[in-house]
């Protein structure tokens, strides 16, 4: 599994939670991509939940 920015983008979409957890990270990071990374490498790939989201969703 690999890191799509768009793919990111369309699961912060249907999910509240990511998306509240991005505005948290977002303040931590200087560019919307490097926040994005962030939540895939730890909540995305650390989830089963997540990561069937991220494949089957986006």
């Amino acid at each position: 599994m690999s890191f799509h920015p768009e793919r990111m983008k369309k699961l912060l979409a249907l999910d509240p939670f990511l998306a509240s957890a991005y505005d948290e990270v977002r303040q931590h990071f200087q560019s919307e991509e490097e926040a994005l990374h962030y939540l895939f490498l730890h909540y995305v790939k650390g989830e089963p939940i997540f990561q069937n989201a991220y494949n089957l969703l986006t």
